[in-house]
């Protein structure tokens, strides 16, 4: 996903409605049930926990934490990668439901030194930046992408720990987006290794991988919680 003013605008705006619901849950009065809640989550941003708390009969807010390791192949431009995203995030959640209701809205922000690395040996003549290299001249290819360490969260979800029995089931369904590009670092032991013309090819590489790299990553998570008071 490429830069633009308009993700700019929806960013801001989805942060500045998330921080006044957070704002305007801690000024109402306590509602019944009160408490606070703890569980484990698994899915597609890694393996973790969270501790929940109702701030309101309206509103919980959640913190959660997350790592693991996600092993995939991916396909950028003309090479093959054997890819593997490791993960390490943590967020603060805040979801918005009726009372006592189990269907919610959730807007939060996560903070995370998630890492994508990436690893292909050709066996045919490829082109990066551009220009062709053959197998020899790149021997292993390695491609490492950091991607900006803030993240907005937008999505929906099930399962009210304050809102039943004290065992709840959650899930929820969403996205990351990423304020900006990731950051590309693209390195071959070939015997065009030490060329310039190989070097600059990288680095023209680089800014493309950064293009075709998805800014958002899908959200699906699996939990159980419970509840404590």
């Amino acid at each position: 996903m490429r830069k633009g003013a308009p993700r700019g605008w929806w960013c801001r705006g989805a942060a500045a409605v998330w921080i006044a619901a957070i704002a305007h849950a801690l000024r109402l009065p306590a509602a019944e049930p009160r408490g606070w809640a703890a569980g484990v989550r698994a899915g597609t941003i890694g393996l973790g926990g969270e501790v929940a708390w109702a701030a309101a009969d309206w509103s919980t807010l959640r913190l959660v934490g997350h790592g693991g390791r996600l092993e995939l192949e991916d396909r950028i431009g003309d090479v093959e990668y054997g890819a593997e995203l490791d993960f390490a995030n943590v967020g603060i959640l805040a979801d918005l439901h009726a009372p006592q209701a189990a269907f919610r809205i959730t807007l939060g922000y996560f903070y995370h030194a998630n890492e994508w690395v990436g690893r292909a040996r050709p066996s045919r003549s490829v082109r990066l930046g551009g220009i062709r290299f053959s197998p020899a001249e790149i021997g292993t290819l390695r491609a490492e992408a950091e991607v900006p360490a803030s993240a907005g969260y937008a999505g929906v979800g099930f399962g009210n720990p304050f809102a039943g029995g004290r065992w709840t089931v959650t899930l929820d369904v969403g996205a990351w987006w990423f304020f900006s590009e990731p950051d590309v670092r693209l390195s071959g032991d070939g015997t065009a290794s030490g060329l310039w013309v190989f070097r600059e090819a990288l680095r023209e590489e680089e800014r493309q991988i950064a293009e075709e790299l998805p800014q958002w990553w899908p959200v699906l998570m699996l939990g159980v919680v419970y509840r404590f008071g």
